[in-house]
Parts: C-alpha cells; sequence; structure tokens
C-alpha cells in the first residue's frame, strides 16, 4: 500500500503504461459519466463512480490480478487497511471481479488513510482495503477514479 501526492505519480511507476494512465486521468472531469473506461486493453482500465460514504456497512476487499489506484476528484473517504491473510473470506475469488470480499474486520487496521483529491492510494494484492468510509463529520458524496492495473506491469 502506498499513498502519495498524484504529483509525485513517476516516483512509483514506470514506462509508457504510466504515461497512459495519467493522461487519461486528465481527461476525466466533471462532465465525465459514471462507468468503465479502457486505458490499454483488459490490461489497464479505469471506473469512474459516485457515492455517498458511510457509517457502517462498508466493504472490505482485495484483488489478485489487478493493482487498484485510487483517486478522489471530489469529497474526503476513509480508507482501512489490513493484511488480506489476516481476515475471514466471506466471498471467494471471483475472477470475473477479480475480487475477494471479507467480513467486516474486527481487528484495527494496520493503518487507515484519508483520501481527498491531489492523493492517491495504492493497493496491491496483499493490501486489503475496506472503502465507503465516513470521515469524521457527515457522510460525503464523492466522485472517484480507480484505475486497475494488471500485475505484469509490476
Amino acid at each position: 500500500m502506498i499513498v502519495e501526492q498524484i504529483s509525485n505519480w513517476k516516483l512509483h511507476f514506470k514506462g509508457d503504461w504510466a504515461d497512459k494512465v495519467f493522461q487519461f486521468l486528465e481527461s476525466i472531469d466533471e462532465n465525465t459519466l459514471d462507468g468503465e473506461y479502457p486505458v490499454i486493453g483488459n490490461d489497464i482500465f479505469c471506473k469512474v463512480l459516485t457515492y455517498d460514504t458511510k457509517d457502517s456497512d462498508w466493504i472490505t476487499e482485495s484483488h489478485l490480478e489487478y493493482t487498484d489506484i485510487q483517486i478522489l476528484i471530489e469529497g474526503e473517504e476513509q480508507i482501512n487497511i489490513f493484511p488480506s491473510y489476516l481476515l475471514d473470506v466471506k466471498t471467494p475469488y471471483d475472477a470475473d471481479i477479480d475480487c475477494i470480499f471479507y467480513n467486516l474486520p474486527t481487528l484495527k487496521p494496520i493503518t487507515s488513510i484519508y483520501l481527498r483529491p491531489g492523493i492517491m492510494g495504492i493497493f496491491h494484492p496483499q493490501d486489503a482495503h475496506t472503502t465507503q468510509i465516513r470521515p469524521q463529520g457527515a457522510a460525503k458524496n464523492i466522485r472517484k477514479i480507480v484505475f486497475k492495473v494488471h500485475q505484469r506491469f509490476f
């Protein structure tokens, strides 16, 4: 798991694929509709999402094939990070969506991050992450981009 300013992306990613990801990021604006967009075929794609953060009923997941690069373009979101091997599996791995879902963890996270515009969270397969957590104060409507980058690029 890495938390970093978006402007420092070149410290963590090298190659043409990374240039394409961050060029694509620059093309997304308030008029971009929620949905899935190809960046490099099935190897790299992104999801544009809009949702409200919540007080409970969060989602804890990890992936095997793809690393997530999560970027908020509006709002704030807390994300808790856990080593996936310590969690109880709720739904076994589904290759169609590259996801393992876990029961809501009862142990403390190894860390919590607060995503906001200008910051990216990078989650590798071993990084189970609980998303949709409301930061302090009222629930926030967020707009988020999740780039899915196939493991072969790492």
